[in-house]
This record gives C-alpha cells, structure tokens and sequence, in this order.
C-alpha cells in the first residue's frame, strides 16, 4: 500500500521548493556588477589615463613654451643691446635665435595638439562617466529589487522546507523511497495528476481507461502511465 494523495501533496511542495531553490540560485549570480558595467567602468579609466598623460604633457608643453619664449627675449635683447660687437658672434646668435624660434613654433603646435587632445578626452571621459552614472542607477535599482526578492524567498524556502518535514513526516518509509527513487528519475515529477480528458499531467498522452478506472478505485496501489512511467493520480 502507498499513499498516493500525501506523495502528491508532497510533490506539490517539491516542485515550489525546487522552485524557490533555483531562484535563489539565479537571484545569488545576478547580485554584485554586471559585465557591461565592469566594461564601461574599464573603458572609462582608460579615458582618464590617456586624459591625464595629455594633461601633463600639455603642462611640460606650456613650460618649454615659456622657456622658450623667455630665452628667444633675452637673446634678441643681447642682438639689440650692441653690446656684442664681434661679427661670429653676431653670426652665432642670430643663428642661435633663429634655431630657438622655430623650436618654439613647434612647441607651440604640439601645446596646441596636446589642448585639443585634452579637451576631446575631457569630453568623452564625461560621456562615459554619465553612461556608467546611468548604468550604475539600474543597476542598483535591480540589486534592491533582487535583495528584496531573495529575502522573500528565504522565508518562503524555510516556510516550504518545514511544510515538507511535517508531510514526510506522516508518510512510510517505503512509500517515501520509491517516491524519491521516481522523482530522480523523473525530472522530479514522480506523480502526474489525470486531467478532464484522461490525458497523462506530465507526457500529455491519452491513458488506457482501464488503468483511469483502477486508479480511480484503488488510491492505495500505484497505477502507472504506460508512456512516461510516473504514478496517475485524480486530482
């Protein structure tokens, strides 16, 4: 003898608890940063290094380009002053102004370069850091709702697991085993309930009226779907 009713009002709190169980599982991966946001936080430090090296590298610019521009004076100041008076030496310093001069223009271009460069950087690193801004605000509002859900769901798991023992509790050893041994078996469907149409719960198959008819007379004997193998039962 088995009882078919209590394993069937078992199987309803196992298949809830696997439930609960497996999105607890699911709800546990999805908590902590997404992939899209650790590659856009990525992307955005990128950004910012190349944005700083440009920074200091305009900085260094604009101190050459002050050098420059201060020893470029004192030379034609010298030139001006008259107080050199050799020609070679006239000669040397002109060539030297000269020289000083057109390493200043290019100084000057590569400040430029450097100040475009960083005011394009400055200007994709805000675009990405308002991404990530928003990213994170989603994100973070999914995470409460996750939070929130999996503490539901840990009452309702220990709700269910306690369900669970009182049921197994008040049923035989030996119905229990070939319950579980089916359940195993069986996707952890071991009884499958007979619908209005005599069609099988689990496979959907049409069962024998001979065997609708037994287990409708007998609940204390397991009749079994000739197609999937799983215990019938009328709810």
């Amino acid at each position: 003898m088995i009882d078919i009713r209590a394993l069937y009002n078992l199987q309803k709190i196992d298949v809830d608890w696997d439930k609960v169980r497996r999105r607890l599982l699911q709800i546990q991966k999805s908590l902590g940063e997404s992939a899209e946001i650790k590659a856009k936080r990525t992307a955005a430090e990128a950004v910012q290094a190349q944005l700083h090296n440009w920074q200091n590298q305009q900085r260094t610019l604009e101190l050459e380009t002050q050098t420059l521009k201060t020893r470029i004076q004192e030379t034609d100041d010298l030139l001006m002053s008259g107080k050199v008076n050799n020609h070679k030496e006239l000669e040397a310093l002109q060539a030297n102004l000269e020289a000083l001069r057109r390493q200043h223009t290019q100084v000057e271009e590569q400040t430029v370069e450097a100040f475009v460069k960083t005011e394009e950087l400055g200007k994709e690193l805000e675009a990405q850091k308002k991404e990530l801004g928003q990213l994170l605000t989603t994100w973070q509002s999914a995470q409460k709702k996750l939070i929130t859900e999996g503490k539901q769901l840990k009452t309702q798991f220990i709700r269910l697991k306690q369900s669970r023992q009182e049921v197994a509790d008040a049923i035989d050893k030996r119905s229990m085993d070939q319950y579980e041994q089916l359940r195993k078996r069986k996707s952890g469907v071991a009884i499958a309930p007979i619908r209005s149409d005599n069609t099988c719960g689990a496979c959907n198959m049409q069962a024998p009226s001979g065997i609708i008819q037994a287990s409708q007379q007998n609940q204390t004997a397991p009749h079994y779907c000739p197609f999937c193998g799983r215990i019938l039962i009328r709810e």
